[in-house]
């Protein structure tokens, strides 16, 4: 009995899990920073400092490589839409 309970924990716990990925567009408002810098956190690159780094990728310089840990997100793109200060967060399907 104690058996048939666990897997029914595990699965529940991995039904919820797949339940919370969404292939919608996910908007996030930033309000008080660099929405580039914030971009750049959570695809995982290093900034030396944040108002550089937008002027530097502008100019057309590659970003330097990343240390640390990767993305914070699961596989997608992100977008900044630079009216409202919002990231746009668009997963792969």
């Amino acid at each position: 009995m104690k058996r048939v309970l666990v897997l029914l924990l595990i699965l529940a716990a991995v039904l919820a899990g797949a339940a919370q990925q969404t292939k919608k567009p996910i908007r996030i408002a930033v309000r008080h920073a660099d929405p580039w810098a914030v971009v750049a956190l959570l695809e995982g690159r290093s900034l030396l400092s944040p108002e550089i780094s937008t002027v530097m990728e502008f100019v057309g310089f590659p970003p330097p490589p990343v240390q640390g840990f990767g993305r914070l997100l699961p596989p997608g793109r992100l977008f900044v839409n630079p009216g409202d200060n919002s990231i746009w967060f668009v997963p792969d399907e």
